[in-house]
């Protein structure tokens, strides 16, 4: 099976410079890496060491940044029979695409995701109690374990490239936040299955800059409205693959979080009022994009 590795970036030229190294480095032979840039411009060295992989890597231009339209675009120049998305701030091993392609022989093996670790030397024992809590592993997990899962995080992971067109692509409304969710439970409600291989793994260097951090600032007012707001849509776009109850469930705790946490109680009764105010403004703009975007409701 050919695999496509597919790296959207956004202003982390020689981080991605490092991560480039190591994927063209893999123990595969028929693989391809799709680079989709949404950086305005590079300082010369980076845009040099760019430009001497031309023969060696596919390189797109996105010109805004929206992480869920560089991973559609990756998708649709993809030659790649499985397709594996990857951060741009990651350390990976030579076996790396390998070890993702060997658990596609099921044609019923839509997605799998691997570990995700801070450090070369993380406690392992901690990823996996977080990939049993987290991503809900349908049974206990050990180093080795290869596990049915809910839902994959998009910073190791790899898609049947005809599970991806099945299910619809990313929603690039959500640009910055539920995008893997969402795409998984959709991969998922279609018949595909989910898995954790604990033995692929690779280091998120979660750089403070670049990424997501520089469209909304870290801890940022924005930031904070936007994260409720991608997830809400997420919840009431889904509502009938995750059930009423629980999308209610969820949509309440968001609620909760965003009008009456306790920094925000802190503040005072007026900024209680405040947020529950734009909450209520949040809901309404979220049911109105839903109906433009062709979702339905209700039934």
């Amino acid at each position: 099976m050919k695999a496509s590795l597919i790296i959207p970036t956004y202003n982390r030229g020689e981080v991605l410079c490092k991560t480039l190294e190591m994927a063209l480095k893999q123990a595969f032979d028929d693989y391809e890496v799709i680079v989709v840039d949404q950086t305005p411009a590079y300082a010369p060295a980076v845009q040099e060491y760019l430009d001497s992989l031309a023969s060696r890597i596919r390189y797109y231009k996105l010109t805004y940044p929206n992480v869920s339209a560089a991973r559609n675009l990756g998708i649709r120049m993809a030659k790649g029979e499985i397709l594996i998305f990857i951060d741009d701030d990651v350390i990976i091993s030579k076996d790396f695409i390998i070890s993702h392609v060997r658990n596609f022989t099921d044609e019923k093996i839509g997605g799998v995701m691997g570990l995700i670790l801070g450090s070369q030397d993380a406690d392992l024992k901690d990823y996996l109690a977080i990939a049993k809590s987290r991503f809900l592993a349908c049974a206990e997990v050990n180093l080795g374990d290869i596990v049915a899962v809910e839902w994959l995080p998009s910073t190791n992971v790899s898609y049947r490239c005809r599970a991806l067109l099945e299910a619809g692509m990313f929603d690039e409304y959500l640009r910055t936040s539920c995008e893997d969710v969402d795409m998984s439970i959709r991969v998922r409600a279609i018949g595909y299955q989910l898995l954790l291989d604990t033995k692929i793994k690779l280091v998120h260097l979660a750089l403070s800059y670049g990424g997501c951090e520089e469209w909304d600032p870290k801890f940022s007012e924005q930031k904070e409205y936007e994260g409720c707001l991608y997830n809400n849509y997420f919840l009431l776009k889904n509502w009938r693959i995750i059930g009423f109850w629980d999308t209610l469930e969820q949509l309440f705790n968001g609620y909760r979080s965003y009008a009456f946490s306790r920094s925000v109680i802190k503040k005072g009764l007026y900024r209680c009022l405040q947020r529950n105010l734009r909450y209520i403004k949040l809901i309404k703009r979220v049911i109105v994009d839903l109906k433009k975007r062709k979702r339905i409701l209700y039934s």
